[in-house]
Order: structure tokens, then sequence, then C-alpha cells
């Protein structure tokens, strides 16, 4: 990190230069790894959105939540080349996490860890800490990583098994969906109007489908039909209460993505 400074620092005014140096994260290991230093489009994660949202109600809550979604639309206004009002930052973002979400079950890969917490998305819609993820490739299934899911002890597997590694990952869709149900929350806060949570969705989920293949979609369909706990919070969180607290209000979301997936599909 340090070499990497000094060979960028003709780009940043010296005071800084000496800051950046003698900063504390530069004694930790970990800088190099990017857990100090967010090398991202947005620096902002969805936690980020929902530790404020916790905080009391407060002028200065809704300050805090303003800098995080003002400084989101510019972000995304400046990629997309045009100035965005909230409603379409809001949708623009919900269909960058329907295209993530579509790539990821289109090629059977589960990001591991957006069951529980928020951390792993930002406001840029930036799928982070992929550390945990697994591909669900003709390997897969005889790996030491499905016999640690299943039964790390007896190494047995089942149909059943598989079918329901096969369900974590389409699940995906929702998990993911919960995070834009936050930033979009934040945001009718901010702007003291509920915003149009079903038209947000429908982008949502036109986004994830134009990334499937025929293929996809008709597996997808089949699974939707005869599971129809598929999208319901209590089956998807078990006993974990970390994700029963993650997904308490998204129950109402998950229905509408539901119900658009089977129209579209």
């Amino acid at each position: 990190m340090q070499a990497f400074i000094e060979a960028h620092k003709e780009q940043i005014a010296p005071p800084l230069v000496e800051e950046m140096l003698k900063a504390p994260d530069m004694r930790y290991a970990s800088v190099v790894l990017g857990q100090n230093v967010r090398a991202f489009r947005n620096v902002w994660r969805v936690d980020d959105v929902v530790k404020v949202m916790h905080e009391p109600e407060t002028v200065e809550q809704i300050n805090k939540l303003k800098i995080i979604i003002d400084s989101s639309k510019k972000i995304l206004s400046k990629e997309l080349g045009r100035e965005l009002s909230t409603e379409e930052y809001l949708s623009e973002y919900a269909a960058l996490l329907g295209q993530q979400a579509g790539t990821l079950i289109e090629n059977r890969i589960n990001q591991g860890a957006l069951i529980n917490h928020k951390q792993d998305i930002t406001l840029a819609a930036e799928i982070c800490d992929v550390d945990s993820a697994y591909q669900l490739n003709d390997g897969f299934f005889s790996s030491e990583k499905f016999f640690a899911k299943v039964d790390p002890e007896h190494k047995w597997t089942t149909e059943e098994d598989k079918a329901y590694i096969q369900k974590i990952v389409d699940r995906q869709v929702f998990l993911i969906a919960a995070h834009f149900k936050t930033v979009v929350d934040a945001a009718s806060k901010v702007e003291g109007r509920a915003m149009n949570m079903e038209e947000i969705t429908k982008k949502y989920v036109a986004a994830f489908i134009e990334k499937l293949s025929a293929e996809q979609k008709a597996r997808l369909k089949q699974e939707f039909l005869k599971s129809p706990e598929m999208a319901n919070v209590e089956a998807i969180a078990g006993a974990d209460r970390l994700t029963k607290k993650n997904l308490e209000d998204s129950q109402e979301l998950f229905d509408l993505i539901s119900s658009k997936l089977l129209e579209r599909l």
C-alpha cells in the first residue's frame, strides 16, 4: 500500500500524501486485502443505511441518510451520463441488482453471505466479499465444500440435499432484493413520501429475467410452481435469529417478486 501511494503521489496534494502514510490503517496488513480501504465505486454499503435507519428519528438521522443517497445518486448519474432524480436512481439501482441476481443464478453461483446481513452490497449495486462463494458445477456435489454444508462427519448425500442447495442459490433473487428495499425505505424517509415500490420491483424483475437463458427460465418456473415456500421468510430464515431480523419486513416484497416472476416466466 505504501508503494502504491508513493507511485501515485504526483496526483495527490503533498499534505495528503503525508497524512495517508501516517494513517493508523497503514499498520495493518489487512489494508492490502481491501478490508480497510474499499476499492469500489461507492464506499457506502446497504448495511451503512441499515445502521442509520435504526438511529432515533431526528434531523441528524435524515441528514445522514441524505448524504448517503445524494452521493450515491451522483456516482450513478456520472456513470450513466445524466442527472438522476431519486426515483430514477432507485430504479437504476434495482435494475443493476436484478442483473447481478440474474448473473449469479444463471451461472449457479452462491455469493454465500447475503442471508443475515446487508454489508456485502454497495449503493452502486456492487456485490462484494465473495470469499464464501461457490458454483454448483459438475464437481460441486462430490466436493468437500458440499459435504461440509450437508453432513461433514458421515458424508452422505441425497437428492433432497442437492435440491436444498439449488434452492439456496435461487433464493438469492429475494435476498438481493431485500437490499434495494432498505435503500428505497431510506430514500422515502429523506424525501418525506413513499417511493413506488411496485414499479421499482418491476425494473428489478425485468433486469433479472434478461440475464437468464431459456433453460434457466423454464427451470425456475417449475421450481416456483412446485415450491410455494420459495419466497417465505420463515422458510428462508429457519431458526437463524440474525436472518429473521435481517428479513423481518421483507415478506410483502418477496411475495411481489414471486408474483411478478411467475407472470414473466
